[in-house]
């Protein structure tokens, strides 16, 4: 089941394509009376997803930009049956005076791809903003209520980012620097509980290539790295993996 995110991202649109069916003109999708199922399973802008599972439910977040509420939560049993069951971020204003409705100047900014996680009976989702910096919230139950927004990195031009703790409750946090067009991938040490990050201890494990996406997995003694990059006139999924969270970490796949 770690290997949901690839799911989600792939299959669709591979299932798409082997169905001859137009993008955005879909006359099934989802669950069908005979208990088979058509992809898309969401035919709407549900952008940037991410999904977890906790014991016998999937939940996922998708950006949500410059609306409010934000950070939309879906709930389903089945990855295929989803329903919005709440939003991490009750008000955007928390993030920044600018979200307001009469000085609105973040179109297609705010709430950028972020990580939803389950660690320690507790649920966490952080997300960047290309302005604002990273914010972290938490919540006991994934329908709310999340605590106020902590802004872990209060510097402009990071996005999509992810977490992980390792099998010592040591917690890693992963960003990418996409200002200047540098497109440099760090991994941070984090308080387990995610409300701060050491920017000090600052790891280097990507540059260049438009890279997108990072998320952090570990599958036995496995660490992988998973994210998007372009190269060639496309953009495609790609991955490193190492036994150590620090590194070295491999050449990509």
């Amino acid at each position: 089941m770690k290997k949901i995110l690839l799911i989600i991202l792939v299959v669709n649109y591979i299932c798409m394509l082997a169905s001859g069916s137009i993008w955005g003109k879909w006359e099934n999708w989802g669950s069908q009376p005979d208990k088979t199922y058509f992809n898309p399973v969401l035919p709407a802008d549900f952008s940037d997803i991410d999904c977890i599972r906790v014991r016998d439910d999937y939940y996922a977040i998708s950006s949500t930009f410059q609306y409010s509420p934000g950070m939309v939560i879906l709930h389903s049993k089945n990855l295929v049956d989803w329903s919005i069951i709440g939003h991490a971020v009750t008000d955007i204003r928390q993030i920044s005076p600018e979200m307001n409705w009469d000085r609105m100047d973040r179109y297609g900014r705010g709430i950028w791809a972020g990580s939803i996680r389950y660690h320690d009976r507790r649920f966490y989702v952080l997300f960047g903003t290309p302005d604002e910096g990273f914010f972290t919230t938490w919540a006991d139950e994934p329908t709310g209520p999340w605590s106020p927004l902590t802004n872990i990195l209060p510097e402009s031009g990071w996005d999509d980012c992810s977490a992980i703790w390792d099998d010592n409750g040591d917690a890693y946090f992963i960003g990418t620097l996409f200002r200047d067009r540098l497109y440099e991938t760090y991994i941070f040490k984090m308080d387990p509980d995610c409300s701060s990050i050491d920017r000090s201890s600052a790891i280097l494990v990507n540059k260049g290539g438009s890279r997108e996406a990072s998320k952090l997995i570990k599958v036995n003694d496995w660490y992988y790295l998973i994210y998007s990059r372009t190269g060639g006139g496309s953009r495609f999924v790609v991955a490193k993996r190492s036994r150590d969270i620090n590194g070295p970490w491999s050449t990509e796949k």
